[in-house]
C-alpha cells in the first residue's frame, strides 16, 4: 500500500513541477494540495498528513534539479553508500542536530544526490533527508 502511494505521489509531483517551483509559493501550495488529495484517497491518517506533505515536498526539493532539467551536467556524486557512517557538515537546528554529529546512511536515493541519515542522540533517534553536500564520510 505505501509503495503504491509513493509511486503515485512521485508521479504527481514529477508531472507538476516547474523550473521555479521551489521558490514560488503558489506552485508549492498547489503541490501540497495535490499531495494531500492523494494521501486522502488512500486513507492516510489525517493527523499525520501535514508531516507527510512536508516530508514529500522536502524530498522532492532534493530531487527537483533532475526532474526539471535532467540533461544538465552536474558534478559527480560523492561516493557514500548505504550503511556508511557520515558526519554532518552543518547544523540543523530545526532537527535538533549540530554540525559534527555522526549518523548512518539508511537510504541513498537512486540519483546519488540525496540520502536519509539516522542520527541517534540522547533524546532518541531520528531520520533526516539530506543532500550529499551536507555530509561527509566519517573518518
Amino acid at each position: 500500500m505505501l509503495a503504491q502511494i509513493a509511486r503515485e505521489l512521485t508521479d504527481t509531483i514529477r508531472n507538476s513541477v516547474t523550473i521555479d517551483w521551489t521558490v514560488k509559493e503558489t506552485v508549492r501550495a498547489k503541490l501540497r494540495t495535490l499531495v494531500r488529495r492523494k494521501l486522502k484517497k488512500h486513507g492516510y491518517p489525517p493527523d499525520k498528513t501535514e508531516k507527510a506533505v512536508e516530508t514529500v515536498l522536502k524530498q522532492a526539493e532534493l530531487l527537483a534539479a533532475d526532474w526539471v532539467a535532467p540533461d544538465v551536467p552536474r558534478d559527480p556524486p560523492v561516493r557514500i553508500k548505504e550503511h556508511d557512517v557520515v558526519t554532518l557538515d552543518e547544523a540543523l537546528p530545526a532537527q535538533g542536530l549540530k554540525a559534527g554529529e555522526r549518523g548512518t546512511v539508511v537510504h541513498l536515493y537512486a540519483d546519488g544526490r540525496a540520502c536519509e541519515v539516522e542520527f541517534v542522540t540522547k533524546k532518541g533517534s531520528k531520520v533526516v533527508t539530506l543532500r550529499l553536500e551536507q555530509v561527509r564520510a566519517a573518518n
